[in-house]
């Protein structure tokens, strides 16, 4: 009776308790300390087990002896992976967990066991995590008037699953809708849909996708540019420049216009002087032959779009106004000519007929008069009672 309350009073199990991380987290992949403690202990440990509790399964995964001996159990791959880095004898019994995998999350149990006072254990939580993979696919959706998918974002493979969801700022009649699923390896795949009505307006509009998740700091945003399909439109024909004679077809349109075809007046172009190169037109010259109206049609696989160019080119006229002006001054140096040729070849007479001008007798200085000068009659006079007769001109010199 001695012996029992004396051991009794010897040995104090109320007063030992084992140290441990009450919750462990590690990112799948790395690596972590299994710490546990055992204090205020006066008893002999005889060994130390380590136990697995996954979904209502106890295992034993490692067994450490008095003398430091351990005994790793091959249960999943375990083996390989746990390490002893504690003292027995001491009381000290934690292992080193590598290259951790979502199998090794569990609640783990740190059992001693003690000559005298049996056994005492204490359990805690082992949290692995996965990282999200963000996939964020192409969608392209075609212009219409049913609300379809305009983007998706997944974070895929995470553990534990990921928070997803979409910025979509200042854009409006769109909602989002998202679903999950779960992979063989106990990951979890997070998909958000954005859903609205395509529309020409929606192609290019930015929206953010937003990732939130343990191993996150901070979260994770992701730009995408809304990718709406439509046929060409806004088809214009422009000049290359101001000195070439190329005119280039554009076409706005989602994908790019794959085909561009030009027609003038409904039918092919000239077999001569004029190319199509893709959207452009080429003019090996710009002439009146070429004149008429360009049809540009721009196609791509959800519809086909055209516009038109107009070309007249007047050449002929610079030919006229320069027949015109060399005509007038043909003309004028003609008038020129005659007008030389008549000078020279009356001015004898001319000069006479101003010489033969009658004028008053004057006297001359001396007092006696000057002889009036003869003025020529013509060949041939008619008389006052309608008689003619001919005089002949006088030669020589006049009589006084």
């Amino acid at each position: 009776m001695i012996l029992v309350v004396f051991l009794c009073l010897f040995v104090h199990p109320e007063a030992m308790q084992i140290i441990v991380d009450d919750h462990l987290t590690v990112t799948g992949g790395g690596k972590i300390d299994l710490t546990c403690k055992l204090v205020d202990f006066n008893d002999k440990i005889i060994q130390i087990d380590w136990i697995k509790k996954r979904r209502g399964t106890e295992i034993k995964i490692y067994t450490i002896l008095r003398n430091g001996t351990t005994v790793p159990e091959d249960v999943n791959g375990l083996k390989g992976r746990l390490k002893f880095i504690g003292n027995a004898t001491g009381g000290v019994g934690s292992i080193h967990l590598e290259d951790t995998k979502l199998t090794d999350e569990a609640v783990y149990k740190c059992r001693f066991i003690l000559f005298r006072s049996g056994d005492i254990h204490k359990e805690f939580q082992l949290q692995v995590q996965a990282p999200p993979k963000i996939i964020l696919p192409s969608v392209t959706p075609e212009v219409g008037s049913r609300e379809v998918t305009l983007a998706s974002c997944t974070a895929a493979m995470a553990h534990p699953p990921a928070e997803v969801t979409w910025n979509v700022g200042l854009l409006h009649n769109v909602t989002s809708v998202s679903n999950s699923t779960e992979n063989s390896d106990e990951t979890v795949n997070v998909t958000i849909h954005l859903i609205g009505v395509p529309s020409r307006k929606l192609h290019r509009s930015v929206v953010q996708c937003m990732v939130r998740h343990p191993t996150l700091n901070p979260e994770m945003i992701f730009d995408y540019s809304l990718n709406i399909s439509y046929p060409p439109e806004s088809v214009k024909v422009k000049k290359r420049d101001a000195q070439s004679a190329e005119f280039l077809c554009e076409a706005d349109a989602n994908p790019m216009a794959e085909k561009y075809t030009w027609s003038r007046d409904g039918f092919p172009l000239p077999s001569h002087g004029v190319q199509q190169q893709h959207n452009k037109l080429v003019f090996l010259s710009l002439n009146p032959d070429f004149n008429g109206l360009y049809t540009c049609q721009a196609y791509n696989q959800y519809g086909q779009a055209e516009a038109y160019l107009h070309i007249y080119t007047d050449n002929y006229r610079s030919w006229y106004v320069l027949t015109v002006f060399l005509g007038i001054l043909s003309g004028f140096a003609l008038c020129v000519s005659i007008v030389a040729v008549m000078y020279f070849r009356y001015r004898e007479k001319f000069l006479q007929m101003l010489q033969q001008t009658p004028q008053t007798p004057t006297q001359s200085p001396g007092g006696s008069p000057v002889p009036s000068q003869h003025i020529p009659l013509p060949s041939s006079v008619r008389h006052s009672d309608g008689s003619a007769s001919d005089v002949e001109e006088e030669e020589g010199e006049d009589t006084a």
